[in-house]
Parts: structure tokens; C-alpha cells; sequence
């Protein structure tokens, strides 16, 4: 019998690695492919969804000219001056659109199909229903100082 020194071990290791071992280089085993699918996968579907945000016959909403973007023809809009601080109430449709003060020199702007002003203080507001000065006598009012302005008052 040969006597084993550690150089022979070491020279058999090196004979026998081309024999029963994996190449070091291609390590195929369910463990490592797994990950490498996982992370191929995941980029491909990036790359996927980035080119399609950048087509625009994927966006479901196409921008429309100024033209194709009239107000429909039962709403208006309504802009209120405000001449000196006033509290307000505005409803559209039974829900509050805005509430609480408006200072001197402000004037907002709301759309929609028939307005209900509360104030108690309308001389302090000028009216302007799609950009023309509409009077406070030319809508219809209730003793409460609750205004309704829709489009077809005068």
C-alpha cells in the first residue's frame, strides 16, 4: 500500500475533480436557476410596461383639442368678485362646493348647473355667469338670503 502524504492527497483531488464534480463555471442545480428565471422575468416585464407607457395608443384617455373640451350645454360658469370679506355658503347639485370666508379682491371660479348662494351680505359680491356681470335683482332670491343662480336667469 501506498503511505497517503498530504501532497498525494492533494495531486488525487485534482485527478478525480474532472471525473464525478460539476464544472465550478455552470452550477445547474433548481436553487440557482430559480433566482435567475425570477430576475429575467421581472426585467423582461419591465421592460414590457415601460414601452407600452410610451406609446400613446395605449393611454385610454387621448388629449382633446380646447375644442372638445366645452363645458356640457346645461352647465356654466360662475365667478364670484368679492368687493369686501363675506361669508358664504355654495351648494351645486345639494352638495357644498365651498364655505367660509371670501376676502376683498378674490374672485373664484366654480362650474356646474345651477348654484345656491347663503350670504347675508350680497352686496359684497359681484356675479359673473360665463364671464358676463349678472345683477343681483335678475336672480331669483328667498327673504332667508339664499340666491339661486342657474344659466337662464337674465
Amino acid at each position: 500500500q501506498k503511505k497517503r502524504t498530504a501532497a498525494t492527497e492533494k495531486s488525487e483531488s485534482f485527478t478525480n475533480f474532472g471525473q464525478n464534480a460539476m464544472p465550478l463555471w455552470l452550477p445547474l442545480t433548481t436553487s440557482t436557476l430559480l433566482p435567475f428565471f425570477l430576475i429575467a422575468g421581472l426585467a423582461t416585464a419591465g421592460v414590457i410596461l415601460w414601452a407600452l407607457k410610451g406609446d400613446p395608443s395605449s393611454n385610454k384617455q387621448q388629449t382633446q383639442s380646447p375644442a372638445h373640451k366645452r363645458r356640457p350645454p346645461h352647465e356654466f360658469t360662475l365667478v364670484l368678485k368679492v368687493h369686501q370679506t363675506v361669508a358664504i355658503t355654495l351648494e351645486a347639485k345639494g352638495e357644498v362646493v365651498f364655505e367660509g370666508r371670501l376676502h376683498e379682491g378674490q374672485a373664484p371660479s366654480f362650474t356646474g348647473g345651477e348654484f345656491v348662494l347663503k350670504t347675508s351680505s350680497p352686496d359684497s359680491l359681484s356675479l359673473l355667469v360665463n364671464g358676463k356681470i349678472r345683477s343681483w335683482s335678475s336672480v331669483s332670491a328667498s327673504p332667508e338670503g339664499v340666491y339661486t343662480i342657474t344659466a337662464g336667469n337674465p
